[in-house]
């Protein structure tokens, strides 16, 4: 898992795309898609994943401060 996490580290700082022959083509990012990179045992392209829990963080209220 080092060695692809940095091929992928590397290939982005020499090119601006962290697309390499170690991982699987990995889209760039789209709000729509929110393709996500999973470092695993077998790493992955993943469409967004934990979606629930991100919208749960979206509909929280904003924190109130105690000093008004």
């Amino acid at each position: 898992m080092c060695d692809t996490l940095a091929a992928a580290f590397l290939a982005f700082a020499k090119t601006g795309d962290p697309n390499n022959a170690r991982i699987p083509q990995w889209p760039r990012f789209d709000a729509s898609q929110r393709s996500t990179l999973v470092y695993d045992r077998d790493t992955r392209v993943e469409r967004d994943p934990h979606a629930a829990l991100r919208r749960l963080w979206l509909d929280m209220p904003p924190a109130v401060s105690v000093l008004g």
